[in-house]
Parts: structure tokens; C-alpha cells; sequence
């Protein structure tokens, strides 16, 4: 796969994929929100998955591809369920 500057690699736990889709994800966190600098994806994602009930601990991490490779903080969305 060949990635250009500013592409997101999102990658989940099951907490996330087993109660959103990827469609519902795209449709309801990242298009909406793909130009909000400084926007929390990960973060965002866990809470969606949340939203619909995940039963499961919640993991999220989003990544964005710069000419250097990955650069910058990684977001990442924990929730850790009782």
C-alpha cells in the first residue's frame, strides 16, 4: 500500500470493530471531521463503539503519514470496561 502525506492508518480493537462499522466510522467520526485540526480520531471512535453498546475493552490508535514516515503524537482512545 502506497501511503501520501497526511493519509490516517486507523487501527482498533475488537471492542471497536465487533460494534461499529467501518462504514459507520467513515460515515459518523472521520468525514465529518477529516479537515478539524487537532481532531481526535481514536478518541472518537472509542466513544462511538461505546455509544453502541461495546461490552468489550475499547482500543483505537490513528496514525498520519508524513514524507519522514509516521510522524507526531499518536491518539489513542482506551476504555477499560468493568
Amino acid at each position: 500500500m502506497q501511503l501520501k502525506e497526511e493519509d490516517k492508518v486507523f487501527l482498533c480493537s475488537d471492542g471497536v470493530s465487533d460494534y461499529a462499522t467501518i462504514d459507520d466510522l467513515i460515515d459518523r467520526v472521520f468525514a465529518p471531521n477529516w479537515d478539524k485540526p487537532g481532531f481526535n480520531f481514536a478518541q472518537e471512535a472509542g466513544e462511538y463503539a461505546l455509544h453502541k453498546q461495546s461490552k468489550d475493552n475499547v482500543t483505537a490508535v490513528v496514525w498520519t503519514a508524513s514524507r519522514m514516515g509516521f510522524e507526531g503524537t499518536t491518539d489513542l482512545g482506551t476504555q477499560e470496561l468493568d
